[in-house]
């Protein structure tokens, strides 16, 4: 009878190789955890690690009790490990870049110090409350009005509100997100009309141009330039998306129509054009409204 080969050195192969991989991957993700609680526990806790470490590299029989039940039986990965043990302990006694910049500012360099805080700003996702007020509130004191809104406008949409000083500075940050909420509802609204909402329309001419593609000339007889122009711009959007067009043109009336498009018609009948309401797509994405006809 043949028994399956079963080799146990192969097995231990490869935990000797996988241990040392998990451990350098632990010691990183332990790294950050300890830059994170510095300059207390953190500190003296890498300490003992390097020290714990450094001892290991010339004690063997401690060596042998601790990587030998690992499966990490050669000096050659047992010093790699040691080795990236004791540099990552290192790294959490390099100062972060906030770090830096507090230290900038401590000392009576905030242009120094914000020029760092901005860097640490623009790479990140959820800035720090208390790195944008110093940001904000140093701006607003050198008079750079433009930066204060730039940063201003970082701190909305990370939906990070500083608690600014002075009061005008807070009133103006107050009214920067009022008008970004205002402006990113007014952004949403063309989207909410759907085909069951939308007015009777008459499509009375689709073309496709040269330049701006598919055009589409719409009649909506329940419109006119007494409609806001709110309404007017999403229904304008929703026709377009419904239709495929790149560009439409609305009317109130047909007349209108006929006037935008023949100056003959126009010149016999001048207050025909006054039918025209406006054009979706002309410029992307927006509304341009019509101008009142003589």
């Amino acid at each position: 009878m043949t028994r399956p080969n079963y080799n146990p050195a192969a097995h231990a192969s490869k935990t000797g190789c996988l241990v040392p991989c998990l451990l350098i991957f632990a010691m990183f993700c332990f790294t950050s955890f300890l830059i994170a609680t510095r300059p207390f526990g953190g500190t003296l806790l890498a300490l003992a690690i390097i020290v714990g470490a450094g001892t290991l590299v010339y004690r063997r029989d401690w060596q042998n009790a601790l990587f030998k039940p690992l499966g990490v039986d050669t000096t050659i990965k047992r010093y790699v490990i040691l080795g990236l043990t004791i540099s990552f302990m290192l790294l959490t006694f390099v100062a972060t870049p906030e770090e830096q910049a507090n230290a900038l500012w401590a000392e009576g360099r905030k242009p120094e110090a914000v020029e760092r805080y901005a860097d640490i700003i623009n790479q990140s996702t959820t800035p720090e409350r208390k790195i944008l007020k110093r940001v904000i509130e140093y701006y607003y004191e050198s008079g750079d009005m433009e930066q204060v809104k730039y940063f201003c406008n970082v701190a909305i949409e990370a939906d990070v509100e500083p608690s600014l000083e002075p009061n005008e500075l807070r009133t103006l940050y107050q009214t920067a997100k009022a008008d970004f909420l205002s402006k990113q509802q007014s952004d949403k609204e063309p989207e909410q009309i759907t085909g069951q909402q939308l007015p009777e329309y008459e499509v009375i001419q689709k073309k496709n141009r040269t330049i701006g593609g598919l055009h589409a000339e719409v009649l909506v007889p329940s419109f006119s330039r007494g409609t806001p122009v709110d309404t007017q711009q999403q229904v304008a959007k929703a026709i377009a998306d419904k239709e495929g067009c790149n560009t439409v043109n609305i009317y109130a009336t047909r007349e209108a129509q006929q006037a935008m498009n023949s100056a003959t018609y126009k010149a016999d009948h001048p207050d025909a054009a006054k039918g025209y309401l406006g054009s979706w797509g002309v410029v992307p994405n927006e509304y341009i409204v019509a101008e009142e006809w003589d």
